[in-house]
């Protein structure tokens, strides 16, 4: 399993949604919406539900974490590197590095 970790990091950007980036937030956008006007299938959408629901036990959780199987963070991976961003802005590429180099963890504690 994969662990993502949801951050809010200050960002001084114009364009820049309440001068902060909200990882569920972005995480809510990227994986819940089609890329580039194209419509999402049935398989893109069950993938998306299961981030998605991940995404809704962690919020509001004090140092919440995503917590996704291998395949799920595989998804949400892709669609984060294939998103196109409004601006350009460092923020942006930390978000996508933790993504990508979310931690792996086994869920079921040794004996």
């Amino acid at each position: 399993m994969r662990r993502v970790k949801l951050k809010t990091v200050a960002i001084d950007a114009p364009g820049a949604p309440e001068g902060r980036l909200d990882y569920a937030d972005l995480i809510e956008g990227i994986v819940g919406q089609a890329q580039d006007n194209q419509r999402l299938n049935i398989a893109e959408v069950r993938r998306a539900v299961i981030v998605l629901d991940a995404l809704a036990r962690a919020r509001g959780n004090a140092g919440a974490e995503v917590l996704l199987e291998e395949a799920d963070w595989g998804y949400l991976k892709v669609r984060v590197e294939a998103h196109r961003w409004p601006i350009a802005h460092r923020a942006i590429v930390r978000f996508v590095e933790d993504i990508a180099a979310a931690e792996t963890f086994d869920p079921i504690p040794p004996a």
